[in-house]
């Protein structure tokens, strides 16, 4: 996990397991911006939503193509960014997505 503000980190994948640690470290939303089935034994985002949301997490799903990433989609970012309550942890497959949206956030 890294962290590019005190209110923004960003990791590689998280796992339901992962959920009430990012609680207890304080977090308020989970964003994830994978594609559901990129890869075989990835975690579909509606099973990490169920237990996100009833550890009181909010959660956006807001997938994204590496190398495919447009302007619509940093604007997308960019609401959800500022209507989603604080901290927020943002997970891709390596965290890159995450930075790269966060790195155009003012535009």
């Amino acid at each position: 996990m890294q962290f590019l503000s005190e209110d923004f980190a960003v990791s590689a994948q998280i796992t339901v397991n992962d959920i009430q640690i990012l609680k207890e470290q304080g977090f308020a939303s989970v964003f994830c911006f994978r594609p559901d089935s990129e890869e075989q034994d990835q975690p579909m985002f509606h099973d990490l939503m169920k237990v996100a949301q009833t550890a009181g997490l909010v959660t956006h799903h807001q997938p994204v193509v590496p190398n495919q990433i447009a302007e619509p989609d940093f604007a997308e970012f960019r609401k959800l960014y500022a209507a989603a309550p604080k901290p927020i942890l943002a997970f891709c497959k390596t965290g890159g997505r995450a930075k790269m949206l966060w790195d155009r956030l003012d535009g």
